[in-house]
């Protein structure tokens, strides 16, 4: 019924799907858009920001307002925001690469975090977290923030492990 649809200049629209309709907007400064998931009960919007704070916000999606937000920036650090010329320097700030909701409510979150420091060497943390409705996170793997690229977790819940796991490093059941 709803259509979510997020930009790179921070806008955020709900539209009604059948129609075009605009139902619900807002406009998240200095931050790009970067994932947007419906609960299954399509009561609550979860967007994931690309931003120096990184912030995850649980949103009512008939007004947009903010129930909790969460940032990641807060486990895989954050980086000064990028040049104006830059085109790419976005995505140097840390973001969630991917989100998906379980059935009993909960997130997988992949907070990843890919910059190059101050001596231009490639540097990179990532962590998977299992967040609670509330915005509370109740499970992190690896339990710190590693040297790899976690990205777009899909679970299985059928057989309570992973079943992709798109990494710079050896997928691994969990």
């Amino acid at each position: 019924e709803r259509l979510a649809v997020g930009t790179s200049l921070g806008e955020l629209l709900v539209l009604d799907a059948w129609t075009g309709e605009v139902q619900a907007r807002r406009t998240f400064p200095e931050a790009a858009v970067k994932v947007l998931v419906f609960s299954g009960d399509g009561g609550t919007l979860y967007m994931a920001e690309q931003a120096a704070d990184a912030l995850v916000h649980a949103l009512d999606p008939e007004t947009l307002e903010s129930r909790w937000t969460l940032s990641l920036a807060e486990r895989v650090g954050s980086s000064a925001a990028p040049a104006g010329e830059d085109l790419y320097g976005v995505y140097s700030l840390p973001s969630a690469y991917g989100m998906e909701e379980l059935a009993g409510g909960d997130l997988v979150i992949s907070a990843v975090h890919g910059w190059n420091d101050l001596d231009g060497v490639r540097r990179n943390l990532s962590q998977l977290l299992r967040v609670d409705p509330q915005g509370q996170v109740v499970q992190a793997w690896p339990p710190e923030p590693a040297d790899v690229t976690l990205m777009h977790p899909q679970v299985d819940e059928a057989d309570r492990k992973s079943t992709r796991l798109n990494s710079s490093h050896k997928p691994t059941s969990y």
